[in-house]
């Protein structure tokens, strides 16, 4: 989804369209001298983005935190030796190669898949919550020059075949007499 911490933290079931498998990003939380906080995203940008909830919203009114804390406001980000840290330990003692991701870099996780299916800047941006397609470029840019590479490929296979689709379109057009 590539939610940050805080925008996550405050989802309720009436922030997600079902029918569409959106999510409206219009609330943000925030850790201010030991309080939870809530207010705007973090550029004060409200979006879209996708949605992958409806299994975990199953049961919760609409006005109910998706995953509360258990005293029932926001989670707050985890720190060293919560539950998400635990959970991925875990998964590195299940499978050593499994990298070890904060909670932030599953952000850029997100951006890489998101890259990787061949989505444009202005959507991984937006789904970001990036303030600009630039900020999307330059912190990704990386990603983006492997599809380059992968894009060069299929042009130089383009063409390759142009020459040939060419000459036999050429060619049916001669015959309809039609003079290109």
């Amino acid at each position: 989804m590539g939610l940050r911490w805080g925008e996550m933290a405050v989802l309720r079931p009436q922030d997600v369209d079902v029918l569409r498998r959106r999510i409206r990003v219009d609330r943000a939380s925030v850790t201010v001298g030991g309080e939870v906080v809530i207010g705007t995203p973090k550029t004060h940008e409200r979006r879209t983005v996708m949605d992958m909830l409806v299994p975990v919203m199953d049961g919760r009114a609409p006005d109910e935190l998706i995953w509360p804390s258990r005293s029932g406001e926001p989670k707050r980000p985890p720190t060293h030796g919560s539950w998400y840290h635990g959970a991925l330990a875990r998964m590195r003692e299940r499978d050593p190669e499994f990298p070890w991701v904060t909670p932030h870099g599953l952000r850029h996780v997100a951006a890489g898949l998101m890259v990787s299916e061949h989505a444009n800047v202005l959507a991984v941006s937006r789904q970001l919550g990036h303030a600009s397609p630039m900020i999307t470029l330059t912190t990704y840019a990386e990603l983006f020059t492997e599809d380059l590479e992968a894009f060069g490929k299929r042009m130089d296979e383009v063409v390759r075949v142009a020459p040939r689709v060419t000459r036999r379109a050429h060619m049916s057009w001669k015959c309809r007499g039609i003079n290109p």
